[in-house]
């Protein structure tokens, strides 16, 4: 019985169960069935507003659907209920560096939310330096951006995450030139 199915079988026993929207929710993403992954996690929030992981993967499935704004609410309410959610912290300062619409780049915002994750994390994660990294160009300190990029291919290259390593250095040259990263 696959992951969706179960948790069919077990909302028919209890409809109200806020975790187990959040799991079918998650479970359809992983289909790409993203409106009905965005109509689950948006009951698991209706049921319980303080899920902050069903407010982080309706974040994630609206970016998917490119509607920014709405998962931008989203990733900020994960963050409120759950203040050190360091992956919903980089991604909303990864969206803040990195939009190419300028009504919603926030450039003071994102370094903010980037440190913020770095400094919670145990170890060192090329993502989260990478955002970081997007961050300070975004604000015009591309020699902090540089050194900070560096820093995410060192860990990129110590994971053995050569597609990651190779996009930290097509934006590392970005910065080098003086120009910040933006998001297609």
């Amino acid at each position: 019985m696959t992951a969706i199915a179960e948790a069919h079988v077990a909302l028919n026993f209890e409809p109200n169960n806020a975790d187990t929207h959040a799991v079918l929710g998650m479970a359809l993403m992983t289909k790409a069935q993203l409106d009905e992954a965005i109509a689950q996690l948006s009951k698991a929030i209706e049921i319980l507003p303080s899920h902050s992981h069903a407010h982080y993967n309706l974040a994630l499935a609206l970016a998917e659907k490119g509607e920014t704004v709405d998962a931008i609410v989203h990733y900020e309410k994960a963050i409120e209920t759950q203040p050190d959610f360091f992956e919903a912290l980089t991604n909303l300062a990864w969206i803040f560096a990195s939009s190419s619409d300028a009504n919603i780049r926030n450039g003071p915002k994102a370094v903010e939310l980037a440190e913020e994750a770095d400094r919670l994390m145990i170890d060192t994660s090329p993502v989260v330096l990478r955002t970081l990294a997007a961050a300070y160009a975004t604000n015009k300190s591309f020699d902090r951006g540089v050194e900070t990029s560096r820093r995410a291919l060192q860990s990129a290259q110590e994971q053995r995450n050569s597609e990651l390593a190779e996009t930290i250095r097509r934006e590392m040259s970005l910065y080098e030139v003086g120009l910040p990263y933006r998001a297609p």
